[in-house]
């Protein structure tokens, strides 16, 4: 129940309908591979770049049995603290808010991985901390997507987070691979 008033979107029940990422093969076989290894990535970049297609075409080559490892059985739901926020009498219950999550992330059975798209919110509201202690109890891989500035300034506040997070760069695909 909990999780489910975070929940935007069951990424893997929906991957059928997911749009496809092209000509991003490296890029997904490295997120994953990041994920995999137990450690959560950050997906930095501006908007529109294609941040949530990596994550997307993921997802769909787990649903469809492609190699991807040890991800191969996981589950992506997409989170959204904006929606946790608009459920909330007072926004500042979400740090208890967000408490509640991962203690009960810490009770879920299953390969979970967390794909938050609006990261510059967590970092704006100051939870950073809980996502750092949340990473320090290696409960479970996340994504977080996020502009640079605030991921690059989430990262140098909070300098714990960087050792269990890999930081993904994700720049604007060049006219040639636009055209592709």
């Amino acid at each position: 129940q909990i999780l489910a008033l975070w929940m935007e979107r069951d990424l893997s029940a929906q991957a059928g309908e997911l749009p496809p990422a092209f000509e991003r093969a490296e890029a997904v076989e490295h997120l994953a591979g990041i994920l995999g290894s137990g450690r959560s990535a950050l997906l930095v970049g501006e908007p529109g770049v294609g941040k949530s297609a990596l994550v997307y075409e993921m997802v769909r080559r787990i649903s469809s049995l492609e190699a991807l490892g040890e991800l191969r059985m996981a589950q992506v739901a997409q989170l959204s603290v904006a929606l946790r926020m608009s459920r909330l009498k007072q926004q500042s219950h979400i740090f208890e808010a967000f408490s509640e999550l991962m203690d009960a992330l810490a009770a879920m059975p299953g390969m979970l991985i967390l794909f938050f798209r609006d990261g510059d919110l967590l970092y704006q509201l100051g939870l950073a901390a809980q996502l750092e202690s949340l990473c320090l109890r290696n409960l479970r891989p996340m994504i977080i997507e996020g502009r640079p500035a605030a991921m690059h300034a989430m990262l140098e506040d909070y300098e714990e987070l960087e050792q269990h997070v890999s930081m993904v760069p994700v720049p604007e695909p060049d006219l040639a691979h636009a055209r592709r």
